[in-house]
């Protein structure tokens, strides 16, 4: 119940026109480092603990978002410059959309 009016905050920040800018690498990162992060979770999960590979994808699945709210903190008390701090922020919030992808290829 508290995510949703989160994210929309977060995204409601950011700027259409930016992230025209910045779709690319955004892109790049949400899809691509969302699953090799949950693949390498989910590797390292089989490797440690008695997880069956499944579970574990699901796993690194959970694992592999990050926050937006807490990025968009973080970027603000850094001062990052605006481009930077757009395309991290976006990066984040795809990065909660494409995070269950993983788990739906199984």
């Amino acid at each position: 119940m508290v995510l949703p009016p989160l994210l929309y905050a977060s995204a409601e920040e950011m700027s259409l026109r930016d992230l025209k800018i910045v779709w690319r690498p955004v892109t790049v990162l949400a899809l691509g480092l969302v699953l090799a992060s949950a693949a390498a979770v989910g590797f390292l999960a089989v490797a440690l603990t008695p997880l069956t590979a499944p579970m574990a994808l699901v796993l690194g699945a959970v694992l592999a978002s990050t926050d937006p709210v807490a990025v968009t903190a973080l970027g603000r008390r850094l001062a990052l410059p605006g481009r930077v701090q757009t395309m991290v922020q976006a990066e984040s919030l795809f990065n909660d959309a494409t995070s269950p992808w993983p788990v739906w290829w199984r």
